[in-house]
């Protein structure tokens, strides 16, 4: 009896530890449809099948578009939803569990980019203080930084034309950061020029409960 109990733990135990570890793609194939209805659960499995055979791995999609997926590992996910919008998602190790950052950009004149952070289940947790005790919205407002170079009142005079801002978010293939660039629309190569140089980028690298400020 003591032995067949022990058994059943230690399945338990290896159960969780596999659901812990849980891949990208176990990810991607769990997303809800409601998340991304364009790509419904059969196009996403044949995305991943196809990407598997070292081929290009390219779907029509519920629009009539095409969805291609770009990159795969175990960590990483990038994918062209479409000529609009891409999808982002990296694994994070989380105290004794795995979580997901997933970005969505929308490719519009210029890139805007929306960050989330899911459990394996794709409910989104808190993300108030997930920037360096920062939330998205002050990371944003970090981006603009005035010159040593540049009066005040040319500084104000510049951020005036930040209306509206966006903001592109990317993450590494290669590692567990994160990079925030801003940008802004319908402006001249004068104006372009003196905008670019209050922008800052700013890099974040998970730590395993927030994402710290590099750079």
């Amino acid at each position: 009896m003591m032995k067949r109990v022990f058994g059943m733990l230690i399945l338990v135990w290896a159960m969780t530890g596999m659901a812990s570890a849980q891949s990208v793609k176990d990810f991607w194939l769990a997303m809800p449809d409601s998340v991304l209805p364009s790509v419904n659960r059969s196009m996403r499995a044949e995305l991943v099948d196809t990407k598997a055979l070292a081929i290009k791995a390219d779907v029509k999609n519920v629009l009539e578009g095409t969805t291609v997926l770009d990159t795969l590992t175990s960590d990483f996910m990038a994918v062209r939803l479409s000529e609009a919008s891409t999808m982002q998602i990296r694994r994070l190790a989380y105290k004794s569990d795995t979580i997901f950052c997933v970005v969505r950009t929308y490719m519009g004149p210029v890139a805007d980019s929306r960050v989330s952070l899911y459990d394996k289940t794709w409910t989104s947790m808190n993300m108030k203080h997930i920037f360096d005790g920062k939330c998205i919205k002050c990371v944003k407002k970090s981006l603009v930084e005035r010159p040593d170079t540049m009066t005040l009142q040319r500084f104000e005079e510049v951020k005036a034309m930040l209306d509206p801002m966006f903001v592109k978010a990317t993450l590494s293939a290669d590692d567990a950061t994160i990079t925030f660039t801003g940008a802004v629309d319908m402006l001249n190569n004068e104006e372009k020029k003196a905008v670019n140089a209050i922008f800052a980028k700013k890099i974040f690298k998970w730590d395993g409960i927030i994402f710290k400020n590099v750079i």
